[in-house]
């Protein structure tokens, strides 16, 4: 028996495997999330909301706001609500404490401290764990609310400030584990399907506009996250428009996810952008 020979196959087999693993995982042109804002109570208009996701398959996040919800007098009703809902196509992020636009974006440590710590009561009590993301009022953030999110755990801050890694600048190659215990993972507002709030109803963007900065985050190879508002949405009856923009955004080659799959993704070290796109290890 030739084990020279032998030798040589099993080295070859080896390698064959190394490099495909390498290889293996699905490349994309961009990466989509979608951010549902404002939430603070289980209607029939979130549940028609969520339909939208689901008969496209198609993750969204919902960023609840504690106190209202707290001095809510369907409280109890609606934490179950929540609680129920909550699955692999429907996640939560916390959207400040009394979405006041100021709240997170003042400097006062103590202010903020108090915050965070009646959000992590909020979340023990309410949803049964606490949201791993964190969603700014008005986009807004300071330093010292940065700090402080970071030593209460969140692992996402979506707000005002797109990290390198969002936009595939920067590739991390190593110690992505502990890149990711160092700071929050920084995935800001790419485009606001509401254009404004000051009229009555409010007025939404044009799709042609929306499609158009779907398009740029694309030819740019970032990672897109869509900011919508169910409740203005499905009452002015303008489910058919993000119906329009999920099926104009699913005949490009991206990937829908959510905040917290893109944490694991990170973690675990199966998303990597590859310079003219994001190869994921599902």
């Amino acid at each position: 028996m030739d084990f020279r020979f032998l030798g040589g196959v099993l080295f070859f087999v080896l390698a064959s495997l190394f490099f495909l693993s390498l290889e293996s995982g699905s490349e994309y042109d961009s990466v989509v999330v979608f951010r549902n804002d404002d939430v603070s109570s289980v209607g029939s208009d979130l549940k028609r909301f969520n339909d939208v996701f689901a008969e496209n398959d198609v993750p969204v996040t919902h960023s609840v706001v504690p106190e209202t919800i707290e001095s809510s007098k369907n409280y109890n009703a609606t934490c179950r609500g929540f609680r129920r809902m909550r699955g692999n196509d429907v996640r939560f992020a916390i959207h400040g404490y009394n979405h006041n636009g100021s709240e997170f974006k003042n400097s006062d440590w103590n202010s903020i401290k108090d915050k965070t710590d009646s959000i992590d009561s909020f979340s023990r009590d309410c949803l049964g764990y606490r949201p791993d993301v964190f969603v700014a009022p008005h986009n807004a953030m300071s330093s010292t609310g940065r700090i402080l999110l970071n030593e209460s755990g969140f692992d996402v801050i979506s707000a005002d400030r797109k990290m390198a890694w969002q936009t595939g600048s920067v590739t991390v190659r190593q110690n992505r584990t502990e890149f990711l215990e160092e700071r929050p993972l920084e995935l800001g507002q790419s485009s606001m399907m509401v254009d404004r709030w000051d009229t009555e109803p409010v007025e939404f963007e044009n799709l042609s506009l929306l499609k158009k900065e779907f398009d740029e985050s694309v030819e740019r190879n970032e990672i897109h996250v869509q900011t919508l508002h169910h409740k203005p949405l499905m009452r002015n009856n303008q489910s058919g428009k993000l119906e329009d923009l999920i099926g104009y955004m699913s005949e490009e080659d991206v990937y829908f996810t959510s905040f917290d799959e893109l944490i694991e993704l990170f973690r675990e070290d199966r998303i990597r952008f590859t310079g003219s796109g994001w190869k994921i290890e599902k």
